[in-house]
């Protein structure tokens, strides 16, 4: 696979980085329980306090928050800048797992799924 066709937008990749924004915003609301501001408390924190999108995001995102962590202990990085990586990443991610599935889709429905689980 070359890399237009690896970074060609199709209903796959869209919905995966669709699902990832939402994760992000989903987040974002629930991050608001680390801040020492009650009044700014948003409206969806209350319906989605125990879903586990905050770790989710951590854990998603480890790899770029690596990365971006000490630019942005240095001063070299704004919120919109962070924004752009993270929607960079997240669409890079989308598209390796579109790519990963359209790998092995093939495989799995002819019946050759035991291969990819087996050791050679």
């Amino acid at each position: 696979m070359d890399l237009k066709n690896f970074l060609r937008p199709d209903k796959k990749r869209a919905l995966l980085f669709a699902a990832f924004l939402g994760l992000m915003y989903l987040a974002d609301v629930q991050a608001w329980a680390f801040t020492d501001d009650p009044a700014t408390k948003p409206w969806l924190f209350e319906y989605i306090k125990d879903f586990p999108a905050w770790i989710g995001l951590v854990m998603i995102s480890l790899p770029i928050t690596i990365l971006t962590v000490p630019l942005s202990q240095a001063g070299l990085m704004s919120s919109g800048l962070m924004i752009a990586i993270n929607a960079a990443y997240f669409y890079l991610l989308s598209c390796a797992m579109a790519a990963a599935y359209e790998k092995t889709a093939a495989k799995i429905a002819s019946g050759h799924w035991a291969k990819l689980l087996l050791p050679k």
